[in-house]
């Protein structure tokens, strides 16, 4: 599929994904707006069950966010 760093998801993946009966889906991002606008995209059939920031690289300003999304059904 076509990811490209700091973009978040491709639409073709979020339609693949929702085409999908995944239970629980792992997104890991260093770009909150990414994530929020692709959170927008599943929240019809996943929520965020979990969300927790990693200081990854203590000595920037950087951060990194993993979310667990599980499926709503």
């Amino acid at each position: 599929f076509p990811v490209t760093i700091l973009a978040g998801l491709a639409k073709e993946v979020v339609d693949y994904v929702l085409s999908k009966n995944f239970k629980t889906l792992i997104y890991s991002s260093c770009n909150v707006e990414t994530l929020e606008r692709d959170f927008h995209m599943l929240k019809e059939k996943y929520f965020i069950k979990t969300l927790k920031p990693f200081d990854m690289f203590m000595k920037t300003s950087h951060f990194e966010v993993v979310a667990v999304f599980e499926n709503r059904l």
